[in-house]
């Protein structure tokens, strides 16, 4: 999400879209006055599922809504939407095996102000497939989960901690481990010298282990834990100087080795914090803002995605991809567009070919209602690879590929794409301006294309794709 810093384009102005990056539709859905997407991921089919919780399903006795899968198209589409029958919300889903997916939710019954935890399980068409209570103790907050090699594993907070159990507000870092028929393998605690040590988010790390981060007190801080719960390592990457609490905290792990570290406090205004951290926890670089980070998504690549937001007047809503090294590849305002209002991330799904999914929530300027909201972004700012294209096209059935600069003027080629295709260009009278193969390396020369919007049609390996290309 941001780099070098982002001061040119997180401006206090609506900017143009960044260079190489567009926003491709954006689409707000009112289905009551308060509702929130809070997680998504894709399907076998292209589709995208988006999990969250909305008040057209409510309970009055605690005012709670309820919880909603959403499955929506490439284009944004909404395909159906599923009320699953418990009053609460969604925070993670993950996709396991044979088309099934597993999302962690957070539920009260009827009547009740007591949160239960779950994991609730369906198939790509909604179907329930039931729910697994999650046994905990005390007031223990489940925040996290992924699904690796046939296990749940589950991340959050455990209250009061084990460690300081007479101190009030005391909470541990809680990691589980849980069969897919809900038994548990094992439920560890760890502690960071701190009364208040809170567990958040958790990631696979190329090693194999477990890269647990959180908070503890005014620290940001990570545990790196082997899958048996062993401690491997800990480390603090900065102390919030405003003496506050920290929010959104998370230390993700690039391929590069260094990490990403990101949070934001409650100041005024709000402020988060941004950084590139070594293995010894120093800042290679690092640096406040104004606003809060609601979503990241780390690339293979060493660079990342991060969606930010700022509630002042006027606001901002931004989505930024940036290299490790803190260079901006492109950011995009996203709060002044034809769906404006303030815009809330919550999730990031990107796709191979540089296109994401941001899921979240939209309020107008008078905060009067929260609707759903969903948008699809392009950014094609990184130079087209054969090498890096073919291992995508060989690992992702599904990816399709899609012409850039779109719009474009000289030579334009197709993302993800390793060999030769055939490819047509129309205009929209239905001439044919352009037919013939289309090699990778060289791909294809419209500098005599008329100005115009053209219809493409690509084939390859007995695929077909089509869409549309402007040139300038």
């Amino acid at each position: 999400m941001l780099r070098l810093f982002l001061i040119a384009f997180f401006s206090w102005l609506c900017p143009l879209l960044g260079k190489g990056q567009e926003l491709i539709w954006e689409k707000k859905i009112p289905l009551s006055s308060y509702e929130s997407f809070n997680c998504v991921t894709r399907t076998s089919d292209g589709s995208y599922l988006a999990l969250g919780s909305s008040r057209k399903w409510m309970i009055v006795n605690p005012v709670e809504g309820g919880a909603i899968i959403q499955k929506f198209d490439a284009n944004g589409d909404t395909l159906w939407t599923k009320f699953t029958g418990y009053y609460g919300g969604f925070n993670k889903v993950a996709r396991g095996e044979n088309g099934i997916y597993y999302a962690l939710i957070a539920y009260v019954n009827p009547g009740s102000d007591i949160a239960n935890w779950g994991i609730y399980i369906f198939n790509e068409d909604g179907q329930s497939l039931g729910i697994i209570p999650i046994q905990t103790t005390g007031t223990n907050t489940l925040l996290d989960m992924e699904y690796r090699n046939g296990f749940i594993w589950i991340s959050g907070q455990k209250n009061p901690s084990i460690f300081y159990p007479s101190v009030a507000g005391s909470f541990d870092f809680l990691l589980m481990k849980l069969r897919t028929d809900g038994t548990e393998v094992f439920s560890f605690v760890y502690n960071a010298n701190e009364a208040s040590s809170r567990g958040r988010m958790m990631e696979f790390m190329p090693n194999g282990n477990i890269l647990f981060s959180g908070t503890a007190g005014t620290k940001l801080c990570a545990f790196e834990i082997d899958t048996a719960g062993n401690q491997i390592q800990y480390r603090n990457y900065l102390t919030n100087s405003a003496n506050t609490g920290w929010q959104g905290a998370f230390v993700s792990q690039s391929a590069d080795g260094n990490r990403l570290v990101g949070g934001y406090r409650s100041t005024n205004p709000q402020t988060y914090y941004l950084g590139m951290h070594d293995t010894s926890g120093a800042a290679i670089w690092g640096s406040y803002k104004t606003g809060f980070i609601g979503a990241h998504w780390m690339n293979t690549d060493s660079s990342f995605i991060i969606a930010t937001g700022m509630t002042s007047n006027p606001g901002r809503s931004t989505i930024s991809r940036i290299r490790s090294n803190s260079t901006v590849v492109w950011s995009n305002n996203i709060f002044c567009t034809a769906v404006p209002g303030y815009k809330y991330p919550s999730d990031i799904w990107y796709n191979e070919d540089e296109s994401g999914i941001l899921v979240g929530s939209l309020s107008p300027a008078t905060f009067s209602y929260q609707n759903l909201y969903i948008c699809k972004f392009g950014g094609l700012g990184i130079p087209f690879n054969p090498t890096s294209a073919k291992a995508m096209e060989s690992l992702q059935t599904h990816a399709e590929p899609i012409p850039f600069p779109n719009p474009g003027g000289g030579n334009v080629k197709f993302t993800i794409l390793a060999g030769p295709g055939q490819v047509s260009f129309t205009d929209m009278q239905g001439r044919t301006i352009w037919k013939g193969e289309y090699l990778p390396e060289k791909g294809i020369s419209t500098q005599n294309f008329p100005s115009g919007l053209y219809q493409y049609r690509l084939e390859r390996n007995g695929k077909v794709w089509t869409g549309k290309w402007e040139k300038n």
